[in-house]
């Protein structure tokens, strides 16, 4: 497997990615083509590659001195094939390079995957987080 930067070309297959996360609320953006677009132009949006096809997603934004996962997807067929744990090596990875000490990724509690981060070794953080009335875990972990 190899992780590369997205590229525009990318966007559908991110979009249909990030789809498997929709949750029914009021402004989720993660899978509008203008959230995805702006994220690809940034050099914030990375994919997997398998095979020769997009296995699994991630982004990243800095924020408050913080580097955070904002999006995280893989394929079904290959969650069990250690795609997301590599993504988060190169989480990792690129929190370091960039000279950030702090990982952090949130999950809306509907995903019930708070036992994957902890699985990578994050903390959860003890309060939660909430967006439009849906609250989300908060992970954390130095790097």
């Amino acid at each position: 497997m190899r992780i590369r930067n997205a590229t525009l070309e990318d966007k559908d297959h991110i979009r249909e990615l990030t789809n498997l996360l929709y949750l029914e609320m009021p402004e989720f953006v993660w899978n509008t083509d203008e959230y995805i677009i702006k994220q690809i132009e940034r050099g914030e949006y990375f994919v997997a590659e398998g095979n020769d096809t997009i296995v699994g997603i991630i982004s990243f934004r800095v924020r408050e001195g913080r580097m955070y996962i904002e999006t995280l997807a893989v394929v079904k067929e290959f969650q069990s094939n250690n795609v997301g744990t590599e993504l988060i090596a190169f989480a990792k990875q690129r929190t370091k390079e960039k000279g950030i000490q702090v990982l952090r990724a949130c999950a809306f509690y509907e995903y019930g995957n708070d036992g994957f981060y902890k699985k990578q070794g994050f903390s959860l953080l003890e309060k939660p987080g909430v967006y439009k009335s849906r609250k989300f875990y908060r992970f954390e972990m130095g790097v």
